[in-house]
């Protein structure tokens, strides 16, 4: 999956995205986030991913 290069983050997006965040709503993915932040999650899903696959194979035990 190649993520888009987008323009530089305003302190605008910035702050609205703060506030989504500290109001608890949820944030989807083709909503703007700063880019370190949707590396992050990507980072986070596919550890999900991986320990999902690991799980059900019967050397997960011994990883």
């Amino acid at each position: 999956m190649t993520i888009k290069p987008e323009p530089a983050q305003t302190a605008q997006q910035l702050s609205e995205f703060e506030e989504k965040i500290n109001a608890e709503i949820k944030i989807e993915p083709f909503d703007w986030m700063p880019d370190a932040y949707r590396q992050h999650l990507i980072r986070q899903i596919s550890q999900h991913a991986h320990s999902e696959v690991i799980g059900m194979q019967p050397e997960g035990n011994w990883i």
